[in-house]
């Protein structure tokens, strides 16, 4: 099995479990403890820091965000630093969750953070034929 699929399918058996209608933290505190008992270790609500450079190079602090959840890398396992963003929403993924997604790769590649992919997984609040829904980006 594909190793972006562990993660696919651990969220489906969160959702099989749960079932529709829960909160985003819900599917949130749920995927990070079957991920811990599965042997991942993960940074939850991880910060990183967005910063501006002006043009004299005077570095600006602007805020910080927050990546849901951070699977850091695991030699054991064969994987490297994983970014996963969830959602409950009642739509596919579309651009604005796909955006925020590049936007923390972005942002880690400023700070030398290496990663190896991220996935958005949405648990959709109604039952339908998909199920959980997920889009990978490199």
């Amino acid at each position: 099995m594909e190793e972006s699929n562990i993660f696919v399918e651990i969220a489906k058996t969160v959702y099989d479990q749960l079932g529709p209608g829960h909160s985003e933290s819900s599917y949130h505190k749920a995927y990070d403890a079957e991920l811990n008992a599965k042997g991942y270790k993960t940074t939850c609500e991880r910060n990183i820091v967005v910063t501006y450079t002006d043009s004299n190079n005077n570095i600006h602090f602007l805020n910080s965000e927050r990546i849901d959840v951070f699977i850091h890398k695991n030699e054991e396992k064969n994987i490297g630093n994983i970014i996963i963003e969830l959602k409950a929403i009642n739509r596919n993924i579309g651009n604005s969750e796909i955006t925020q997604l590049t936007k923390y790769q972005r942002q880690l590649k400023k700070e030398n953070i290496e990663y190896d992919y991220g996935i958005v997984i949405n648990f959709p609040p109604c039952m339908n034929s998909k199920g959980v829904e997920y889009v990978k980006l490199v």
